[in-house]
């Protein structure tokens, strides 16, 4: 049993869950957006075990969970799992028996996988863990999401739940010229001097930050 309290517990849970992880070579997500988009099914809850086992032709480090809420798609889990294999050779195997865990939180972006134990495998960069109080900085079982280094695990599932439910449909009407954090304006028509630039792309908003993406060269600006 391991009980996730402060950053030393769980850097030693996330060293732990890496022990036997493969190398990727994997096309990353441009954007949050994105990696929700490909994955089949986001969920958010506690990780209650951890073991290495065997099934079909492939090793899996399975993971056990509760409480799990679901951000994006449509499922139902008790487990998920990611390929991890302990060769001979390297020691004892540390999660050759169950590992059990407390206060031990994650955010999960999965894909389909009909071999893993639950049928479901996270994306290299969808996989995010947190002790349960939000004051230890999340981890991560390779890279983190896009754009989610300085959120907590919270803001992350918050995050996850609004690009998966798209944007809110918007009034074209003078009286509704206020709609989230962002203001925008009628058109002039008293002939004032007005601004006037073209400016080309998509609009992104993450948290409370709009930027203009330009995918003719894969790079985003932020909005002043």
């Amino acid at each position: 049993m391991i009980e996730c309290e402060n950053a030393a517990d769980l850097d030693e849970i996330v060293a732990l869950l890496r022990s036997g992880q493969r190398t990727y070579d994997y096309q990353p997500a441009a954007d949050l957006a994105e990696l929700v988009d490909w994955a089949d099914l986001s969920v958010a809850g506690s990780i209650d075990s951890a073991v290495r086992e065997v099934s079909g032709d492939s090793s899996f480090m399975t993971l056990t969970v509760s409480d799990v809420e679901v951000l994006a798609g449509d499922g139902d889990i008790t487990q998920f799992a990611a390929m991890a294999l302990w060769a001979s050779g390297q020691g004892p195997d540390p999660l050759i028996n169950a590992v059990k865990f407390t206060g031990l939180r994650f955010v999960a972006l999965l894909d389909q996988f009909p071999t893993a134990p639950g049928g479901y495998a996270p994306y290299v960069k969808g996989f995010v863990l947190e002790c349960g109080d939000d004051k230890v900085p999340v981890r991560s079982l390779a890279e983190l999401p896009p754009n989610a280094e300085d959120l907590s695990l919270s803001k992350l599932a918050e995050l996850v739940r609004a690009v998966a439910a798209g944007p809110a449909p918007v009034e074209d009407t003078a009286s509704s010229a206020v709609d989230g954090p962002l203001i925008r304006h009628p058109n002039r028509s008293d002939g004032e001097d007005w601004p006037a630039a073209e400016v080309r792309g998509v609009l992104q908003l993450e948290a409370d930050c709009l930027y203009v993406f330009l995918d003719e060269i894969n790079e985003r600006y932020p909005v002043v």
